[in-house]
């Protein structure tokens, strides 16, 4: 929420108090694993609805079906009805893969803002599992990103849709000082080491959109600060910024420990997980 704040649609960057700086092509390779060079994603969105059963081994009913879109949660009823085990044949394999891609389209990668339907136009591109391989899906999840921001920053929408995991995983390794500690080395994709559940998150806000805020505006530009001199002391020690542009930036040390501060006394809470724009300030 504090991060997108600082979104302006018309340079597509992130503007801070020291720079501005931006997710790239890289970063989504980097971070997600995906392949950012390749075949456009691009096809016909007006297609036959008889495409889902050649594409699902089975019709959605009715119900399930608004337009040419049809209901996750019977894609997902459909997976766990018919799991895989070592007898499955290679067609019942190849559906299984389809549907579970298409899934990650429409939950992770692109979903719209309430990830309840996805649309049929992703079935011409899964269709064939080889061929599916050599698109730049990271090229259009990180469009689709940009157009969901870009919608979001008016206040009179309401949500999100794209892939918001990017967006933290980029801030984690951006704004080190604000990511939890994991125990799991970097590996690739990187996103991958904030996953694991014994990470610590005692030095960083959690739930504190003001901790988060107060972050951001405070930054102060360090010329004499390098990556290997942030390698070398620790970014979450230091509260250092690595930004898209090759320059640092860090906290004073009276920053750090107010934000450490406001997110141990939990002094602000979000008022309920469907409206956290609503802040309400709670003293305990």
């Amino acid at each position: 929420m504090a991060l997108l704040e600082r979104w302006r649609p018309e340079s597509h960057t992130f503007h801070f108090p020291t720079s501005e700086c931006t997710i790239t092509l890289e970063d989504v390779s980097m971070l997600l694993g995906l392949r950012v060079n390749g075949n456009a994603v691009a096809g016909p969105t007006e297609l036959d609805l008889d495409m889902w059963e050649e594409f699902l081994g089975a019709h959605p009913p009715r119900t399930a079906l608004k337009g040419r879109m049809v209901l996750i949660s019977w894609l997902k009823s459909l997976l766990a009805n018919n799991p895989v085990n070592e007898n499955s044949t290679v067609g019942h394999l190849t559906t299984y893969t389809r549907i579970f891609n298409l899934l990650l389209i429409g939950l992770s990668l692109m979903p719209d803002k309430r990830s309840k339907y996805v649309h049929i136009m992703w079935v011409p591109l899964l269709q064939d599992l080889e061929r599916c391989n050599t698109y730049s899906w990271g090229s259009a999840v990180l469009a689709y990103l940009y157009r969901e921001m870009c919608k979001s920053v008016d206040v009179e929408v309401e949500g999100m849709g794209g892939c918001v995991e990017l967006i933290q995983a980029w801030g984690y390794s951006r704004l080190p000082f604000l990511a939890p500690i994991s125990p799991e080395l970097p590996s690739y994709p990187y996103a991958a080491r904030w996953g694991a559940k014994k990470k610590k998150t005692k030095d960083s806000p959690q739930h504190c959109l003001l901790g988060y805020r107060i972050s951001y505006e405070y930054l102060m530009q360090n010329p004499q600060l390098t990556r290997g001199k942030i390698a070398a002391i620790g970014g979450v020690q230091s509260g250092t910024m690595m930004n898209s542009g090759g320059t640092c930036a860090e906290h004073s040390d009276w920053t750090v420990k107010k934000i450490i501060s406001l997110s141990r006394r939990r002094r602000f809470v979000f008022a309920g997980q469907k409206s956290p724009s609503v802040l309400i300030g709670h003293q305990r």
